[in-house]
């Protein structure tokens, strides 16, 4: 019904017709016919002096041709401009019947490449995670959406939602699918909509690369799941520096600072300016790779450093910030930039 309907306003609209009367047949085979006739408003014939010039009408079967297309037909269309014949038609035939009606709805064949791409890039491995941070468009810049794809079930969203709120996002929406690979064997695809807290915009091609690199450290467990990774969203720090912060508090908390992990936490997020440059004032200080005029370069930026807490308004932050800077210059050597 969809597609005739599409037929009967593509033929309206290209014969200037007032309405359309419609007929269709269907037979045994897997073919119907519409037999369409339009209809010109009286007016508009006596006012014709002489008829009116035809429409293209290549142009006219082109465009009931793509209307009449299935999803399936697009897909494929899609597969046939990227690589050769041979891989394209190995992968037509391998997802053509794959993606549940709900995902050909939501998503354009030509989008759905990507994901392809990724399921492809999975194989056999069941545990392998593919992911995928975008925006669509006319989505607010505080809005990102965060794309899992995985072989087997899919990911519990209730070990998936702590992650992502120590990430400085919380969940909007899920739109998760199963995608059937033949043989019994099933993928999930889980695309995610999540708004940052405060609605502060979040430039995607700024932070994808170092967001998916940290996401998979902590779900792989080499990083810690806690408040300090709000810090990668709002600084330009990557997983493995901001172990260092992460390390100077747990030190902080063994000295008999009288403030817990979680406040130090909180403390840096609030002041994301001073946790980066107390980093690099770490960084100034022991790679080996900054050479010379360190302490100068370093000098100054304990300077910016004091300026900025000056203008901190609470006493108990302005505490632990300061307990940070006192720590990094009193520290003496560190193994951090060994190799691993």
């Amino acid at each position: 019904t969809e597609v005739r309907q599409r037929i009967e306003q593509i033929i309206l609209r290209r014969f200037s017709g007032s309405h359309v009367e419609s007929q269709v047949q269907i037979s045994e085979s897997n073919h119907a016919r519409v037999h369409v006739v339009v209809r010109i408003a009286p007016e508009d014939v006596g006012r014709a002096r002489r008829p009116a010039p035809l429409p293209d009408i290549e142009a006219v079967e082109r465009e009931i041709a793509a209307a009449a297309a299935t999803w399936t037909d697009r897909l494929r269309s899609a597969l046939a401009t990227v690589g050769d014949p041979d891989s394209a038609a190995r992968l037509a035939g391998r997802y053509a019947s794959a993606f549940p009606v709900a995902y050909q709805a939501q998503v354009d064949p030509a989008d759905a490449l990507e994901d392809i791409a990724d399921l492809e890039r999975l194989g056999d491995d069941s545990q392998a995670l593919r992911l995928n941070l975008h925006r669509p468009a006319g989505k607010p810049a505080s809005r990102v959406f965060l794309k899992f794809i995985k072989r087997g079930e899919a990911i519990a969203v209730s070990d998936l939602l702590p992650v992502m709120e120590n990430f400085g996002l919380r969940m909007i929406a899920e739109r998760p699918h199963e995608v059937a690979l033949g043989g019994g064997a099933t993928a999930s695809i889980q695309d995610f909509e999540f708004e940052r807290h405060g609605g502060a915009p979040l430039a995607i091609d700024r932070v994808e690369a170092r967001f998916i690199e940290a996401f998979l450290a902590v779900w792989r467990g080499r990083v810690d799941n806690d408040g300090f990774n709000r810090l990668l969203l709002a600084t330009m720090l990557e997983a493995g520096q901001i172990v260092v912060l992460r390390g100077c508090a747990r030190y902080l908390v063994q000295t008999g600072l009288p403030f817990s992990q979680n406040y130090m936490e909180r403390t840096l997020a609030n002041h994301p300016d001073v946790a980066a440059d107390l980093y690099a004032l770490f960084d100034l200080q022991f790679n080996p790779a900054q050479g010379r005029a360190r302490e100068a370069r370093a000098g100054r930026l304990r300077d910016r450093i004091r300026r900025r807490l000056d203008a901190v308004r609470s006493a108990d932050e302005d505490r632990i910030l300061r307990a940070y800077l006192a720590l990094i210059g009193a520290m003496l050597r560190t193994n951090y930039y060994l190799p691993p």
